[in-house]
């Protein structure tokens, strides 16, 4: 019995360890920039390196968190966000890969918009969605848009951070 419980304890380990080092990219919430409406409203807190709403506050929160660094030929394929919430009917989370093409301005859509399950949890809670794109620092500038909003205080979202993995490469 002792060798099944070593053999799990050392497979969830290595899962782990690989999932972290196929990571390429990450920011905890509290290092995302708010948008305008968010600083002037005065509506969220930082606790920890997490987001979340302040007190009273139902103001939608916009954070842009900038995507910096080359990954040579591991190219990330997958956008994770890791939250907690109370009540997905009250309070939502929202993030999604977006591209500024330097020489217009124009925005494109990444990534698929990833959201907060319908589950809400206590619990610090691991999301992904897929995506394919070939990422040019060079002539545009990336970054995650996370949005989280609440209609009520009796329910929170809280973001711990954002993150692009590599669901391809090899671990180290």
């Amino acid at each position: 019995m002792r060798p099944n419980i070593v053999l799990t304890i050392l497979t969830a380990l290595t899962a782990m360890v690989s999932q972290a080092q196929a990571s390429n990219w990450s920011m905890n919430g509290s290092s995302c920039v708010p948008g305008d409406r968010a600083i002037r409203g005065n509506s969220y807190t930082i606790t920890g390196g997490s987001l979340t709403h302040r007190g009273n506050a139902t103001d939608l929160i916009t954070l842009y968190c900038p995507i910096s660094g080359t990954w040579g030929s591991n190219i990330p394929t997958v956008l994770r966000m890791t939250y907690m919430d109370s009540d997905t009917t009250i309070a939502h989370i929202t993030a999604q890969v977006i591209r500024l093409t330097a020489s217009d301005g124009s925005l494109s859509f990444i990534s698929p918009a990833l959201s907060n399950q319908s589950v809400s949890t206590n619990v610090g809670v691991n999301v992904g969605v897929s995506f394919s794109h070939q990422f040019d620092f060079k002539n545009s500038y990336y970054y995650v848009r996370v949005d989280i909003t609440r209609s009520s205080t009796k329910g929170f979202a809280k973001l711990f951070g954002v993150s692009l993995d590599c669901s391809t490469c090899p671990a180290d």
